[in-house]
């Protein structure tokens, strides 16, 4: 029973690793996006203060 209480213990964290890593999958671009619109909304206002 000890054996197969560690696969269950090891199974648990690898579908808890596998779910994890799909959220990040999927929240990275989302990130991502925010952060290149961020940055292209800076470089167009640091060119109209330049103007």
């Amino acid at each position: 029973m000890q054996v197969l209480d560690v696969v269950d213990k090891l199974d648990l964290a690898a579908v808890l690793l596998l779910g994890a890593g799909h959220f990040v999958l999927r929240l990275l671009p989302l990130i991502s996006d925010r952060v290149n619109a961020r940055a292209v909304r800076l470089i167009e206002a640091k060119k109209k203060q330049d103007d």
